[in-house]
């Protein structure tokens, strides 16, 4: 018996904490970028971390909204993760063009939040369904929050160090 494998369990989890961590790279991205973005849109010490908790109230939004809704027992889970990445990927495009102020900047980073719950929330459902039915569960849901901590971590890495833009 094949134990990976996109049909398999450990398949599936790779899959499902590859797609989140992918996507929820771009909540922390501002922070990642503060220092750049305060320093060419001339913003105040105070106005940066708007960003970022613009993206936090964005998410608690999306989680209540989606499970308001029960998006993720009414629409196919792959095609919601899907549109959730899309969407948080072209606002998080939209917040690198310039000329944009800091309201309208805030704003999109809240859509971003929006829209990384969806991506979140959707892959809990497989991890606590499916693969409990499976035996699996505990093995499967342990990965999801630490996807959830990588948000963190990869744009950080990213991030040019002061010495290589000097």
């Amino acid at each position: 018996m094949r134990a990976f494998g996109p049909d398999r369990p450990v398949g599936q989890l790779a899959v499902i904490v590859s797609a989140q961590v992918l996507a929820l790279r771009t909540w922390f991205a501002a922070s990642a970028a503060g220092p750049a973005i305060r320093a060419e849109w001339r913003l105040t010490e105070a106005q940066v971390p708007l960003l970022t908790v613009a993206v936090q109230l964005g998410f608690v939004v999306g989680a209540l909204v989606s499970a308001a809704l029960t998006l993720p027992g009414r629409l196919p889970a792959p095609r919601l993760m899907a549109a959730g990445a899309l969407g948080a990927a072209l606002c998080t495009a939209a917040v690198a063009r310039p000329a944009r102020g800091l309201s309208v900047t805030v704003a999109l980073m809240a859509l971003i939040g929006l829209c990384l719950a969806v991506v979140y929330r959707v892959g809990l459902k497989p991890a606590s369904s499916w693969f409990v039915a499976r035996r699996v569960g505990l093995f499967a849901i342990g990965p999801l929050p630490g996807a959830l901590a990588m948000r963190k971590l990869i744009p950080l890495l990213s991030r040019p160090t002061a010495a290589a833009t000097t």
